[in-house]
């Protein structure tokens, strides 16, 4: 214990109590001003009354002064035991200096980073960088199962239509990787209430802390004071030591060390989770898609047969009927190469559509999507069981938090039977 101690830097532990403990202080010395103050007037107006009241009020500032006193040498007492159990892995994600700092840095852990480039597997870490690899499976998962084509033939009068979709019985893996999408985001935002919090718990607590010391000492109002000194002994000690005890809890079901989580016993390891994910094929660019989207063959079918008939039998048969007999031989050669352009335009676009048709359905609709399902089988129910446990340990917590103010401020004079309590329990 004496090695601890030594190695705890003390002006880390001072910010522990600079910001609360100096309002406590002035109120403690209000709350002594006033029953000094009454006191001497009792004294001098000889008001046997008043002298009570002022005795009672130096015993009420005595107990306040011991809670002060106890509630600081627990601090720094807990302070010591978290800090010193806490392995030094975590000191890569911040610093860890109190144990209010180390509820926060094991919370931005468990958040963990998600890289900008969306092919870094190494920057992905925590739920933040599994829910973007998910995200990036089901991009993958997406280009094969919304692939679908649609052709047209035409030969003379007749056409042909058709369309197929070769990968549309995928859509049930999109729907799983959606579903572990869901489940993840559910988790990162209570991870991210649960820092909010924490943060918000701090800020709170160096202003009612020191507003229920002064509630505390009046008699009028010294149930809400016991109250609201319950309420922050809860919110900055016993919320920030169960987001610890929910972090180390995790070890015990995942591992994740680029998260500063490192546990080889654990059932989950959430990188070999990340690196499944990744395993996925990008299907890449659709087969046919130069083809399919050339500029020239685009505007050549837009164009439409009775545009290029209007383009080319005019100029056309008006060079073959120069002659004297100009007008019969437009009436004959006007009709024979509407025919000639119609069919050469059927022919190119009946070409171009059965080439478009045939090389995706060769290439994607013969594609191995079982390497999809094997990627991803196992993967999605341990997806659901890591997103479940931020949510219950979150929970725990809250719980625990709210019976251990209730039960203070019975202890403290207050009222336990808090609105809305009953509620949320």
């Amino acid at each position: 214990m004496e090695g601890i101690l030594l190695q705890i830097d003390l002006s880390s532990v001072g910010s522990l109590f600079a910001d609360w403990a100096p309002f406590s202080l002035i109120s403690l010395t209000i709350t002594l001003l006033i029953a000094a103050i009454a006191f001497m007037i009792a004294e001098f107006v000889q008001s046997a009354h008043l002298k009570a009241w002022a005795n009672d009020q130096f015993k009420e500032f005595g107990k306040l002064a011991a809670l002060f006193i106890c509630f600081s040498v627990l601090l720094f007492i807990l302070n010591v035991l978290v800090v010193s159990m806490i392995p030094v892995d975590y000191g890569s994600v911040g610093d860890i200096d109190t144990y209010f700092n180390t509820a926060q840095v094991l919370s931005d852990s468990a958040l963990g980073t998600c890289a900008s480039d969306k092919t870094d597997m190494a920057g992905m870490a925590g739920y933040k960088g599994l829910f973007c690899s998910l995200v990036y499976a089901d991009f993958k998962i997406m280009k094969l199962t919304s692939f679908n084509y649609m052709g047209t033939w035409g030969i003379g009068y007749y056409t042909w239509y058709g369309g197929k979709s070769p990968n549309a019985g995928m859509s049930l893996l999109n729907t799983a990787v959606s579903t572990g999408l869901q489940n993840i985001a559910r988790a990162i935002n209570i991870l991210m209430i649960q820092k909010v919090l924490l943060d918000f718990f701090k800020t709170v607590f160096a202003l009612i802390f020191p507003l229920g010391l002064f509630l505390r000492f009046f008699k009028p109002t010294s149930k809400i004071g016991g109250t609201i000194l319950a309420v922050a002994i809860g919110i900055f000690l016993i919320y920030p030591v169960g987001m610890i005890m929910e972090r180390k809890l995790m070890e015990n079901y995942f591992t994740n060390p680029s998260a500063g989580i490192s546990n080889a016993a654990a059932p989950y390891n959430m990188e070999k989770v990340v690196q499944r994910i990744y395993s996925i094929p990008d299907p890449g660019i659709p087969p046919g898609y130069n083809t399919l989207c050339n500029p020239a063959m685009s505007m050549f079918i837009m164009v439409g047969e009775q545009n290029w008939y209007l383009m080319i039998c005019p100029p056309v048969c008006s060079a073959i009927c120069s002659g004297p007999h100009y007008a019969v031989c437009m009436k004959t050669c006007m009709p024979t190469c509407q025919k000639s352009v119609y069919s050469w335009y059927t022919w190119v676009q009946s070409s171009f559509a059965y080439y478009s048709w045939y090389l995706p359905m060769k290439s994607w609709g013969e594609k191995n999507t079982q390497v999809y399902f094997d990627s991803l089988y196992g993967v999605l129910p341990q997806i659901s069981q890591i997103a479940l446990i931020p949510l219950v340990l979150a929970f725990l917590n809250i719980v625990f938090t709210i019976l251990f103010i209730r039960s203070l401020a019975t202890a403290l004079g207050g009222e336990p039977m808090l609105p809305g309590l009953e509620r949320v329990i």
